[in-house]
């Protein structure tokens, strides 16, 4: 009898969504190996259809039960898994409700790819020793490079004495932390679901995105024995040639570059500098259209190049600084994914919102990076 109810409850499929199923299904099972004729797998569809159906869970093509996503409205819809997207709801109905979350909102920092950020981080060597472990210090080894003593006869070389200074060193970086706080007011949150709080995800990601861009470039500028070359009379924010020169400096300091080892990091200004040069030299208009038909330049002369903002890169309070480093010098230790909180203000029909996050880092070795000073000012 219970069979029978079951049958009545649900509705025929058509022969074409059948035929659908049928493919669908024999797809899904190939990498099993497992031989089904169209019959078999048109029994297994409908009792798993009666089975869905004995659950509660309403039966409809495809066979599987998929969680019903929003329509796509534009370039802006978001799409998430179905437990990320139940997690942002519990979110967005404890902010309509001014309620406190009984999780913390941690939310990973590497998911985002297409921010308006350099993302400089990709070009660092991420170390795991500090992620969601206790302390708050990372301890870098380092190994001083050397060279050997002059030719002598076979037997008899003339050693060079090292004896006097540890080839073994460590370097420390303590963690640090920053953040932002802002109200979440009821008479907005009230109107928010999912799609929203995945878009505050977005903006608070882009924020700490650039505080490891600020974070990285400083740490960079800092250290003493840091590779320097001064062009702040040379008349220009940025010119082409200078590439050449940073690359020159290195090699000169012994430094071994290989092409797409370094990472040049540029404000705005210096950019549209070196994008003017490039585009007007025809012999490099030749070598690079790409500047000239897209408008926009990479990388050049083997060098990765990045653009932030003016107020991310260094400063001595006169002129800014770009930065060069070698890929993988600076080593990055994220303490944790970045986090908010949240607390509850229901006298003001609020909710304060925190976003914060942590991490150590450092250079491993000033030679692997260089600070250009140039004319661009900091105001």
């Amino acid at each position: 009898m219970e069979e029978d109810r079951l049958d009545e409850e649900l509705e025929p499929w058509t022969e074409q969504e059948y035929r659908q199923a049928i493919d669908e299904f024999q797809r899904d099972i190939e990498s099993t190996n497992i031989s089904l004729t169209d019959e078999e797998v048109k029994a297994l569809i409908d009792a798993l259809k009666k089975l869905l159906a004995k659950l509660g869970v309403k039966t409809a093509y495809p066979y599987y039960p998929y969680y019903p996503y929003p329509e796509p409205k534009g370039e802006a819809s978001i799409y998430e898994s179905r437990e990320l997207r139940q997690k942002y709801e519990r979110i967005a109905e404890s902010l309509r409700r001014c309620q406190p979350l009984k999780e913390q909102w941690i939310v990973p920092t590497v998911v985002g790819t297409h921010e308006i950020t350099a993302h400089l981080r990709q070009y660092c060597t991420i170390s795991k020793e500090l992620e969601d472990k206790a302390g708050d210090t990372i301890h870098l080894p380092k190994v001083s490079d050397f060279d050997l003593g002059s030719w002598g006869s076979y037997g008899s070389p003339t050693l060079n004495d090292l004896t006097g200074t540890d080839l073994i060193t460590f370097a420390e970086a303590t963690v640090q932390e920053c953040g932002a706080q802002f109200y979440l007011k009821r008479h907005l949150t009230e109107k928010a679901d999912a799609n929203v709080i995945e878009l505050v995800n977005q903006v608070a990601r882009r924020a700490v995105l650039r505080a490891e861009d600020k974070k990285i470039l400083s740490d960079i500028y800092n250290p003493s024995g840091i590779l320097e070359l001064d062009k702040s009379g040379a008349g220009v924010d940025f010119d082409a040639d200078w590439i050449a020169e940073i690359i020159s400096e290195f090699q000169g300091a012994g430094v071994d570059v290989q092409p797409n080892d370094l990472v040049l990091v540029l404000c705005p200004e210096m950019y549209e500098a070196l994008m003017k040069d490039v585009a007007g030299a025809m012999g490099l208009v030749f070598a690079r259209p790409d500047v000239i038909q897209k408008g926009v330049i990479t990388e050049f002369m083997g060098v990765t190049i990045k653009v932030v903002s003016k107020s991310i890169l260094p400063n001595d309070e006169s002129n800014v600084f770009a930065i060069c480093f070698k890929k993988g010098s600076y080593v990055l230790a994220p303490k944790r994914d970045f986090l908010i909180e949240t607390d509850p203000d229901p006298s003001n029909r609020r909710t304060l919102a925190v976003v914060s996050t942590a991490c150590a880092g450092l250079l491993s070795n000033p030679k692997y990076a260089m600070k250009i000073k140039t004319q661009v000012s900091t105001s």
